[in-house]
């Protein structure tokens, strides 16, 4: 497996403060999060838009207003791979600079008539809690991954079910490459914002913001008085890979059980990180819509880390050539290298995962026969038997899978990097799920 950011060798200083990445000649916005249904009707080809338009003719029913994150010219619809490797349809823009601004048109047109009346910093009621939700569909606010997901899922359930806490995450998956850290330092008044409509448009009633117990005390110090103002709790806790994850946090810090792959409102927890609660508090504080993302990018070869913004739509291959990466040359990850989820070049930056490393290829090696070290189970978070699931993936036997804890794995991918018989324990796991479905067993390992 591939040497992550953590590693000897690796990046051990923060990267520097994140810069704009220029915008591309052509960018492909994504219409939908997930793949299947149709897509909502796009604008007619050709369309003139301006930065912040809805590319589409009303707003998709179930997920975010794709937005022009620039000015250009609708002209095509694609399907492209996100950097957690779904493929999903998407608008594809031709970019152009931007003409002189019109006095007569405020910037985010498409979004305005989505601005709800209620006093924010009030209670607000269920009429308003689903306006303002609607509100940040409309400004193309979404984030759906690993450290976060589907963050209007869990409003809309929110709903329609009594949710009492609001988990904020600014821990980091790579301690190494610090995004959510960063986001938090450089936005905490944003970050406080973000928790607290959310918290309200959820109808909880606490917020805790959950910090790395190892980061500097002047950091925390810093967002404990951002976050209290907003009435949230700043908690810290150990970060130890894979912590972050939504499945091993609830466990840990409200000891509410989820299994993976089901939303966090489920337990009456809504969880997002602290780059998707910046994404809302820009939108409470300025009415700025999601037309740009943040994104760490690690050049694992020379152990050096990079922190971005980039506009939604932006294949990686432009952010990796702005920062003088190859690339052609690079295998290239969504999210930490344990997880082992490898993008083509041509994947574009959304609200999905924001951390990009770009690695020496990959060579593929026939794996040795399992000499049963146990190592497997000893490393796995959520203590379930990766090797048993590997023979019941071989085997086809849906009945061993579920008794072997098939459905509380989390895919963190940290089995298959400890094995020493470089066994493809994470690919053969994904399988069973997108193959099997798998009865629940009983004694069934969960978190």
């Amino acid at each position: 497996m591939t040497r992550t950011a953590t590693e000897p060798g690796a990046a051990e200083q923060p990267p520097p403060v994140a810069r704009l990445v220029p915008v591309p000649p052509r960018l492909y916005v994504p219409l939908a999060g997930r793949a299947g249904g149709a897509p909502p009707t796009i604008k007619p080809m050709w369309t003139a838009v301006r930065r912040g338009d809805p590319l589409t003719e009303a707003p998709p029913e179930n997920f975010a207003t794709p937005l022009a994150p620039a000015d250009g010219n609708i002209v095509a619809v694609e399907t492209v791979t996100l950097l957690d490797g779904r493929q999903v349809p998407a608008v594809v823009l031709e970019t152009r600079e931007p003409g002189p601004p019109d006095p007569n048109e405020p910037l985010n047109a498409g979004t305005a008539a989505a601005l709800p009346t209620a006093d924010l910093f009030g209670e607000i009621g269920h009429a308003e809690r689903g306006a303002w939700i609607e509100a940040l569909r409309r400004a193309g606010v979404w984030a759906d991954r690993w450290t976060s997901p589907d963050l209007l899922g869990q409003l809309h359930h929110s709903l329609r079910r009594p949710i009492d806490t609001v988990l904020c995450s600014v821990l980091d998956p790579d301690r190494a490459l610090p995004l959510q850290s960063q986001v938090a330092d450089t936005s905490g008044a944003e970050l406080a914002a973000g928790v607290d409509l959310v918290a309200k448009a959820a109808g909880a009633n606490r917020a805790w913001v959950l910090v790395d117990e190892a980061s500097p005390e002047a950091f925390r110090e810093g967002l404990r008085q951002s976050v209290e103002k907003v009435g949230a709790r700043l908690v810290a806790l150990r970060n130890d890979y894979p912590q972050a994850n939504p499945t091993l946090l609830l466990h840990a810090v409200v000891g509410r059980r989820l299994p993976p792959g089901h939303l966090p409102t489920e337990t009456g927890t809504l969880v997002l990180d602290a780059a998707a609660a910046v994404a809302v508090g820009r939108y409470v504080q300025s009415r700025e819509p999601m037309t740009t993302v943040p994104l760490a990018v690690a050049d694992t070869r020379l152990g050096r880390g990079h922190f971005v913004g980039a506009a939604v739509g932006t294949p990686v291959s432009d952010l990796l050539t702005h920062l003088g990466l190859v690339a052609e040359s690079s295998t290239i990850y969504g999210g930490p290298p344990p997880r082992d989820i490898k993008v083509p070049a041509s994947a574009v930056v959304s609200g999905t995962e924001l951390l990009v490393y770009a690695a020496e290829p990959t060579v593929g090696a026939n794996p040795d026969p399992c000499i049963r070290c146990g190592w497997c189970v000893e490393a796995c978070p959520v203590r379930i038997h990766p090797a048993g699931l590997l023979e019941s993936a071989q085997d086809n036997d849906p009945v061993a899978a579920a008794r072997y804890g098939l459905d509380a794995c989390i895919e963190c991918g940290i089995c298959s990097y400890v094995c020493p018989s470089r066994l493809p324990l994470l690919p053969a796991i994904r399988e069973l799920k997108t193959t099997v479905n798998t009865p629940r067993a009983a004694g069934t390992a969960t978190t």
